[in-house]
């Protein structure tokens, strides 16, 4: 059974309203999220973490590697990662979850 056929017109709008705003929260968070991840991203690659021993090539292959990104999202990701240290009106809206990134 649809779970919105249960609700009067009048409480089935206030639903719909809520599951958008929840919807935008959500989004938000994972903006924030992927920008926290971005900036582990760099320090990780600042202090050469992903080297293995000499193993791992560059952080983007340690990105392939151990997350599973493509190899061109591990690079886009390093590079975006190391740029924001130089934008801080984007860093700052990034961090917010006021804007996002989809490198996939």
């Amino acid at each position: 059974m649809n779970d919105l056929a249960v609700f009067p017109p009048e409480s089935r709008a206030d639903y719909d309203q809520q599951l958008g705003e929840e919807i935008t929260l959500l989004a938000g968070q994972i903006n924030a999220a992927n920008y926290r991840l971005l900036k582990l991203i760099a320090e990780f690659d600042d202090r050469k973490a992903w080297g293995g021993g000499g193993t791992v090539r560059s952080c983007a292959h340690w990105l392939n590697w151990q997350c599973g990104y493509a190899l061109g999202a591990g690079r886009e990701k390093v590079r975006v990662a190391h740029c924001l240290e130089n934008l801080p009106l984007i860093d700052a809206s990034f961090a917010a979850g006021e804007i996002s990134l989809l490198l996939r």
